[in-house]
């Protein structure tokens, strides 16, 4: 499970964490030689594998004879690798993919926007339990979660003057030469898997090629600075979350000057902005900033803030993680609710090693019903309409029944709803599509996860959490697992 997103979007704040083309290598710790697994995803697929959150899932193919004694494993991914003209083969070795460099992003080229081949993203993590994660089976329920990290940093400004000064103007912002890399590893330096993976903490460059002696000037597409009623109260405070504290100069209707993305660095960033006021006249003033070495390591975001007074600008500048868009924007501001209208004291649940199931039999009761759960799923479509959402389940030899007014459907594959803005429901069950207990044996893979997918005109289907769920699994994996008729009484 990949931690990032992928999709069609416009808002920038998204599009620096979207997804193009992703590509996994699998090795054996230790090894130098060629990978044991990997993957390739593109655009289509991301989206496909995609759910509410921005994760993306997928299932690694191994050859698990070549699993070493020690049966560790490292992990390399990178995505949107075109954006910096690299071209890493399936059959990369390990030195291949660390030796890996980068010469995009430099001063020279002053990238203001997202490339449409997406920024460049990778991770490494190393000595993964291979036992823990390896399955003969496509149903096992444990994943590998890998928050990747973009392999380059961005810096902007930002500028308000206060009410009742009429003349404040932003000239030039200046960055000085020999600051940033000629050449940057693709990679960042690896961390051992752990519950909380953390973000690079030290720059990866290849430091043999020196720096980019080019100073870097931006100048802003206007010179009008808005005003505020008190610009010290958007200086940046200790501990905010940095997409709070952009939301809260976006509110403020501060002006953003000089989007910059750059690569890590390892020397101290400068720089100054030159500016006028009304009391300096057309002299021009220039007020300096810096970030102190090692600080502008990948995958860091520069804010510097800065206000006017009469005669002169106060900066602020700050140094955070660079946090990614936030949820997966649907747009279409579609919310569920799934029940169990059994009741929890009528529920029945089994327990398989330690894994919780609702109970699902193949027939029908006495009384007509299904020998599974009732459950009724109801949605609705605030903002727009032309959606449709999409039950299913991951076993085929389980479907669906469905109950209209107390008349029953017959056993279907899926069962699909509209989405509008008045709330719609649909009651179905789980059920097997044969008695395998009398057929003398038990199914090969005896249980099912249910799935809520969203299919539109604009996207490949989307998997959607279930929003409220008190049932076996997760939000986005409701279990359940087959039983005989006598199990279930």
């Amino acid at each position: 499970m990949l931690s990032t997103k992928a999709g069609v979007h416009t808002d920038p704040l998204v599009l620096e964490s979207d997804l193009k083309m992703l590509q996994i290598w699998v090795f054996n710790t230790g090894s130098e030689q060629s990978p044991i697994g990997y993957d390739e995803l593109s655009d289509g697929d991301l989206l496909r594998l995609t759910d509410a959150y921005g994760r993306v899932s997928m299932i690694i193919p191994i050859d698990q004879s070549s699993l070493s004694l020690q049966r560790k494993l490292d992990i390399y991914v990178a995505a949107n690798t075109p954006s910096v003209n690299l071209q890493l083969p399936a059959a990369a070795t390990r030195a291949d993919l660390e030796n890996a460099y980068f010469v995009n992003f430099s001063p020279e080229e002053m990238i203001g926007s997202v490339p449409l081949s997406g920024l460049p993203v990778s991770r490494v993590i190393r000595e993964i339990r291979a036992d823990d994660y390896l399955s003969s089976s496509r149903q096992t329920t444990r994943s590998i979660d890998i928050p990747l990290v973009r392999a380059v940093s961005k810096l902007h400004f930002f500028f308000v003057r206060p009410q009742g000064l009429q003349e404040a103007k932003v000239r030039h912002i200046f960055l000085q030469g020999d600051l940033v890399p000629r050449r940057e590893f693709f990679f960042p330096k690896p961390v051992v898997f752990s519950s909380q993976i953390p973000d690079p903490s030290e720059v990866n460059i290849a430091a043999a090629d020196g720096y980019h002696p080019a100073s870097l000037w931006l100048t802003p597409a206007t010179d009008i600075v808005h005003e505020y009623a008190n610009p010290a109260s958007l200086v940046y405070e200790d501990g905010e979350e940095v997409q709070q504290y952009l939301r809260r100069l976006s509110t403020a209707s501060v002006s953003d000057f000089g989007l910059t993305y750059l690569k890590e660095t390892d020397r101290e960033l400068r720089g100054s902005i030159i500016y006028t006021t009304e009391a300096t006249g057309t002299v021009p003033q220039t007020a300096a900033f810096s970030l102190a070495a090692g600080s502008f390591v990948r995958n860091r975001e520069w804010i510097v803030y800065a206000y006017f007074a009469r005669d002169r600008l106060y900066l602020h500048p700050v140094v955070a993680n660079w946090t990614d868009g936030g949820s997966y924007d649907l747009e279409w501001g579609y919310s569920t609710t799934l029940i169990n209208q059994t009741g929890a004291e009528h529920t029945r649940i089994l327990t398989e090693n330690g894994t919780d199931y609702l109970m699902s039999a193949y027939g029908t009761a006495p009384s007509g019903l299904p020998y599974a759960p009732k459950l009724q799923l109801t949605a609705r479509c605030q903002t727009a309409t032309g959606a449709t959402l999409k039950l299913s389940l991951d076993n085929p030899d389980f479907g669906f029944v469905t109950d209209e007014g107390g008349v029953l459907s017959g056993v279907m594959d899926y069962v699909e709803m509209d989405l509008s803005p008045v709330p719609s429901s649909v009651i179905f069950y789980v059920v097997p599509k044969q008695s395998f207990d009398l057929a003398g044996s038990n199914p090969e893979n005896p249980s099912v996860r249910l799935n809520l997918f969203l299919l539109t005109e604009l996207l490949a289907p989307v998997r959607l959490p279930f929003n409220a769920i008190s049932l076996p699994g997760d939000p986005e994996n409701i279990l359940f697992h087959y039983v005989t008729p006598d199990m279930f009484k």
